[in-house]
């Protein structure tokens, strides 16, 4: 009787769908579990496992989505996964397809198309070709994707960008909050203001 702790991830999604803890594994295609359901999904929800030394995907009914064949791995997001072998890290598909050849030292998850990689000492974007992206605006730090927005730094401030490389708030802030109800709250000095979600001033940091 093999035990596993795991969170079942939508293929197509970072977002966990479903917590699962404990998860006992009768055998390699049953499963008894406690399950808390968090969200309902209609694509495939898998969970990153280890068996045997090596790490695979399982699908809710306990058989096998990808059988473990990977020295590391990590959650599938927007339809990719990182997987480690020969000594560096690439990316699969869905289908279990080395779409992106192992080559780079450190890797994150990708977000709209886009992933944060590490090669050579060098953080830089890449597309699910494996192509770099050169066409974003210019940061002191490389930041990851989430929901399609990320964070662009230059000097002490912060500002966002889209997935086009399209500025939508300014780096002119020390710190933006996340947004709530269409508006972030951002900090400037020691002073707070709000901005809505297209990057407008809503209210200029005076408080």
């Amino acid at each position: 009787m093999i035990k596993f702790d795991v969170n079942f991830i939508d293929v197509y999604s970072s977002i966990v769908n479903i917590n699962l803890n404990p998860l006992i594994m009768k055998n390699l295609f049953a499963f008894v579990v406690l399950v808390l359901i968090s969200q309902i999904v209609l694509s495939q929800r898998v969970a990153l496992v280890r068996d045997g030394g090596k790490f695979g995907y399982v699908k809710e009914d306990g058989s096998w989505f990808i059988e473990p064949s990977y020295e590391k791995a990590g959650n599938f997001s927007d339809g990719m996964a990182a997987v480690f072998g020969e000594g560096k890290w690439g990316y699969i598909d869905s289908n279990n397809q080395l779409v992106i050849d192992y080559q780079f030292d450190k890797v994150k998850g990708f977000d709209s198309g886009i992933a944060v990689v590490s090669k050579d000492k060098r953080w830089f974007y890449i597309d699910k070709t494996g192509n770099e992206i050169t066409t974003m605006p210019a940061s002191d730090k490389v930041y990851d994707f989430k929901k399609g927005y990320a964070f662009i730094k230059r000097g002490e401030d912060v500002g966002i960008i889209n997935a086009k490389g399209e500025v939508i708030i300014e780096p002119a802030y020390r710190k933006i909050f996340p947004v709530t109800g269409g508006y972030a709250k951002v900090q400037k000095g020691d002073l707070f203001g709000l901005v809505d979600k297209t990057g407008k001033v809503v209210l200029e940091p005076v408080y």
